[in-house]
C-alpha cells in the first residue's frame, strides 16, 4: 500500500494497520482530528546528542538497542531516534531516595 494514496495519511493507517511499523513519523506539528487542538510537538535526537543528556557512550546506548534494553527508540530509515522527553521521564521515575530538598 503506497502511504500517498490517500491526502490523509492517518486514513491509510487506519485501513492497514501492518503499515504502521513503516509509516512516517506524521504526530510532529500535525492536529489531532477528532479535537482539533495541535498534537504537542516531539523533540527527536540522534543517540550522539542524547549521550552527553543521558550520560551514557554512544556504545552503550547502541549495544542497550541491540539487547532490546534502555531507551526506547525509533528508525527512520537507517535513522536511529530518541524521543528526547520520554528518555528524560523514564530518567525522572527511576529516581531513588531523597526528600527532594536541594542542598
Amino acid at each position: 500500500m503506497n502511504l500517498q494514496e490517500s491526502p490523509n495519511p492517518s486514513n491509510n493507517l487506519q485501513n492497514n494497520p501492518s503499515d504502521l511499523c513503516f509509516a512516517p513519523l506524521h504526530s510532529v506539528g500535525m492536529r489531532n482530528e477528532t479535537t482539533e487542538q495541535p498534537i504537542a510537538k516531539r523533540r527527536f535526537v540522534s543517540e550522539r546528542k542524547l549521550s552527553p543528556v543521558v550520560d551514557r557512550a554512544v556504545k552503550t546506548l547502541q549495544k542497550d538497542r541491540l539487547y532490546q534494553r534502555g531507551f526506547p527508540w525509533y528508525r527512520n530509515g537507517r535513522q536511529i531516534l530518541y524521543d528526547l522527553d520520554e528518555c528524560l521521564a523514564i530518567i525522572e521515575r527511576t529516581r531513588v531516595g531523597g526528600r527532594g530538598m536541594v542542598a
